[in-house]
């Protein structure tokens, strides 16, 4: 949703007419704090090794969220029973930014990330979601 539509809140209240009132809504979105860390951490490796890492691990997307965000704009779709959590990771290295040699190495480092986002989520009841996207699920108000 996020990565292509250039008004996700009108898209978002299209699709909240057209779902039936019991009728469940799942996004996956960007999270921004992960997103934002992984591209200071790719400008910082590209000044010490590599002048292509930070464009090999970073993708741009014209929206990223937060978990504050994405409650705030589902709800003001019309949606409520909102659940979000840490997204999970996606298989190997999607983007080709690596050899396909590395894909093992992409697919331990991702599980290692998305297990610590996890404990982080569990541990703080849910308020923490650090994960590289975010998953929301979610009710239309009747």
């Amino acid at each position: 949703m996020a990565n292509y539509l250039s008004d996700p809140l009108g898209h978002l209240r299209e699709v909240r007419r057209v779902t039936k009132a019991d009728g469940v809504l799942f996004v996956r979105v960007p999270n921004f704090p992960f997103q934002r860390a992984s591209y200071l951490i790719g400008r910082s490796i590209e000044k010490l090794v590599d002048t292509e890492v930070a464009h090999r691990i970073s993708v741009f997307h014209l929206y990223c969220f937060t978990r504050d965000s994405l409650q705030k704009i589902l709800n003001k779709a019309g949606f409520d029973e909102v659940r979000i959590l840490n997204g999970r990771p996606s298989r190997g290295d999607p983007y080709r930014a690596f050899s396909p040699r590395l894909e093992w190495m992409i697919q331990v480092k991702k599980s290692l990330v998305y297990l610590a986002a996890q404990v982080v989520f569990y541990a703080t009841g849910g308020t923490k979601v650090l994960g590289s996207s975010i998953e929301a699920y979610a009710r239309g108000t009747l």
